[in-house]
């Protein structure tokens, strides 16, 4: 309302006058609380409001729907949360009613004591933004920071109370069920993960693109129970236990994304799958503790120990296309199976290049080993590994060593260098096979088998080592050769002693 002559400035009241001074006002700074925007979006044309650059405080929250519609850009919300909701199915053309740009949500902050970091799979419904089930919701250049649980920050369901809230995660996006696109944003401080997805009945599908995660204390991403979440192009570099995190029947996908932590780059667990895709993980492993992975195309450095590169356990099922992974131990399979093709493991002085224990397969081929401590290390019963085209050099002690009822099978392979190329200890039926396979200039010997071993070497070449060619040691060891090229090695080509034995055929060079 204008005043535009002094009579109407005299037919004015007080009170209509201050009525109309404080519409004014607010007309000039914009909405002030959640309220006060969510009228002003039924109001706007299409439902689209820009804040330029204002700040509205959410006390009690902001509740949309995504069939209203409904567009907010450039301000800073903090002290509460927006609650997304709708009923309608996710689907592959789904069209965006609601669009989140230029904003940031601000939470009430960490917690002044730090606690203990807690095994929650609950998720507080005082995260920043939470979506039941909305759809095609866009997320862009958006911070948010500070989501935590606190006695006096009141959700639109419930009050959350730190005291009997102890499994609960507070995250800055938590997707329930919907479908979410999120582009630029950032992630960092909050109490909880940076980005939850799932923990409905229905599925939570969540793109993140080119954004970045830091000082989230549980994990960067989750995904949880029909969680569905696809990174590309983003950078997760929270000090928490994991980054990227997917468990009971979560999904997780990332492309050209780099990892940097001090615990765990990416973990799935039981019922959860994961699929890397040119990622970098600096001084973080990848870790499948049951569950299912694929990681094409990745590079892992700088893990310390003694964690691996990547591990695979407790009945997980993993499948490795291309890795280079430096400075720790390269593969580990216990209790899981893994089929690994195009690997370089080098560089790990203190540890193996592979490590396969009791109950593990590997699948192993054209792959380089090389100066690890032991290239490849088969120890527990149950134990097995098949390599195909697998170069081993110059790894410190041994090429290959095979332990306590474990079961090696070479083909097509080449070991040189170090102490030993292959040394088999025969306790609890260890055993080895080697086809086509060359052994050469070992420093004590090219092949050792001892404490009843078997070992079976079917062509290829045992040569220039600086010390025996074969070494048998022990009344029940023994080593069968066929067209086995054995030649110019320093201390014999066979030595035998307390009573092993080399049965078969020889070629001689």
């Amino acid at each position: 309302m204008a005043i535009e002559s002094f009579e109407e400035l005299s037919a004015l009241t007080l009170g209509n006058y201050l009525d109309m001074v404080v519409e004014e006002a607010q007309k000039a700074a914009g909405p002030q609380r959640g309220q006060d925007l969510l009228a002003l979006l039924r109001s706007s044309p299409g439902g689209v409001v820009d804040l330029g650059g204002k700040t509205v405080w959410l006390k009690g929250g902001l509740r949309l729907r995504d069939e209203q519609g409904a567009t907010i850009m450039n301000g800073t919300l903090p002290d509460g949360f927006v609650y997304l909701e709708g009923s309608r199915r996710v689907g592959p053309n789904t069209t965006s009613r609601i669009c989140l740009r230029n904003l940031t949500f601000r939470g009430p902050g960490k917690p002044a004591v730090a606690e203990p970091i807690v095994d929650g799979y609950g998720i507080s419904n005082a995260s920043l933004v939470s979506v039941r089930g909305a759809v095609g919701v866009v997320i862009e250049g958006c911070t948010f920071v500070g989501a935590a649980r606190s006695a006096e920050w009141k959700g639109l369901d419930r009050p959350v109370d730190v005291n009997n809230d102890k499994g609960v995660l507070t995250a800055g996006l938590h997707v329930r069920t919907g479908s979410v696109r999120v582009e630029n944003c950032c992630f960092v401080d909050n109490d909880g993960p940076g980005v939850w997805a799932g923990c409905g009945c229905h599925v939570a599908a969540v793109t993140v693109r080119n954004s970045r995660f830091g000082g989230n204390r549980y994990c960067d991403v989750a995904a949880a129970a029909s969680g569905d979440v696809e990174l590309e192009g983003c950078v997760l570099a929270s000090a928490c236990r994991v980054n990227l995190l997917g468990m009971a029947q979560g999904h997780v996908r990332a492309r050209g994304t780099t990892f940097c932590n001090r615990h765990a780059g990416a973990s799935v667990s039981s019922g959860s799958t994961a699929e890397l895709e040119r990622c970098t993980f600096d001084g973080c492993p990848i870790l499948a503790l049951g569950g299912e992975l694929t990681a094409t195309d990745v590079t892992v450095t700088g893990v310390p120990k003694p964690m691996p590169g990547v591990m695979i356990a407790d009945g997980a099922r993993g499948t490795v296309r291309g890795a280079k992974i430096s400075g720790s131990t390269g593969l580990v399979v216990c209790g899981g199976r893994l089929v690994a093709s195009g690997v370089v493991c080098r560089d790990n002085a203190d540890m193996g290049g592979v490590v396969v224990g009791r109950g593990g397969f590997l699948l192993l081929e054209r792959s380089t080993l090389c100066k690890n401590l032991i290239g490849i290390c088969v120890v527990g019963q149950g134990s097995t590994v098949e390599a195909a085209d697998v170069e081993l050099h110059d790894n410190v002690d041994t090429g290959v060593c095979v332990q306590e009822g474990g079961s090696v099978k070479m083909r097509g392979c080449s070991i040189s260098g170090g102490r030993c190329g292959i040394v088999v200890s025969g306790t609890g039926g260890a055993r080895a096979t080697a086809k086509d396979t060359d052994i050469s200039g070992c420093a004590t010997a090219c092949v050792a088998a001892q404490e009843g071993a078997r070992v079976a070497l079917e062509g290829g070449r045992v040569t220039d080592s600086k010390g025996p060619g074969i070494v048998v040691n022990g009344a029940e060891t023994r080593v069968t050769v066929s067209k086995v090229a054995c030649a110019r090695n320093a201390g014999g080509d066979y030595v035998r002693d307390e009573g092993g034995s080399v049965v078969g055929n020889v070629v001689v060079e």
